[in-house]
């Protein structure tokens, strides 16, 4: 399987157990600034697609 299958198919599998987590959501202090920035544009991309 192609990573970028995979990729969708994880999506997919997310949607379907979360909602929706809004990005403003992940400020947990002890993740970097980088590694919150990651999340968040995956959840809103995550997001995005289940609408």
């Amino acid at each position: 399987m192609r990573r970028k299958e995979f990729e969708q198919l994880l999506e997919k599998a997310v949607g379907k157990f979360v909602e929706e987590i809004h990005p403003e959501d992940i400020e947990e202090e002890t993740l970097s600034e980088d590694v919150k920035e990651k999340i968040r544009s995956k959840i809103t991309d995550i997001n995005k697609t289940q609408k």
